[in-house]
């Protein structure tokens, strides 16, 4: 089991919970917590965001009088809805999406003249050891306290 594939799969349930509960209603984030099971209205926030992103929900705003306040609610776009997969299919998905990346050799700009020339050395800007000692801090072992021009005798 894909610790990434797990993670996309909830995700999408997610969105599928929150799509589902404001298919034929227009919520706020606290009444979609309520309709949907998931705890937290941040969370809500988060996925509407994506949701709106990739136009399956609109968000209109509405004045509450008892509050004072506009608040935003959401509802679905019928035409546009957000489609449910299993693990397997995301699995698949992401098995593919893995192989594509990291088997393709990307082709660079000197790999026709290395390959023509035998003799030819390679030598990359990455492999010098950087120095490191500008990068560390230097700790005072002595207060220096505030620079003055006074000098007092006694």
């Amino acid at each position: 089991m894909s610790y990434l594939a797990k993670r996309a799969y909830n995700a999408l349930n997610n969105r599928v919970a929150v799509y589902n509960s404001v298919v034929d209603k227009t919520l706020s984030k606290e009444e979609i917590c309520i309709a949907s099971g998931i705890k937290s209205p941040e969370t809500i926030r988060g996925i509407c965001d994506i949701l709106l992103l990739n136009e399956h929900i609109k968000s209109i705003k509405v004045y509450n009088k008892k509050i004072k306040r506009w608040i935003v609610k959401y509802t679905a776009v019928k035409h546009n809805p957000v489609r449910a997969k299993s693990y397997e299919q995301i699995f698949e998905e992401y098995e593919k999406i893995k192989s594509e990346r990291f088997n393709v050799k990307a082709k660079g700009k000197w790999d026709d003249l290395i390959s023509k020339n035998p003799n030819l050395r390679v030598i990359k800007g990455f492999n010098k050891e950087m120095q490191q000692g500008w990068k560390k801090k230097k700790n005072k072992s002595f207060f220096t306290g505030i620079a003055s021009s006074f000098y007092i005798e006694a």
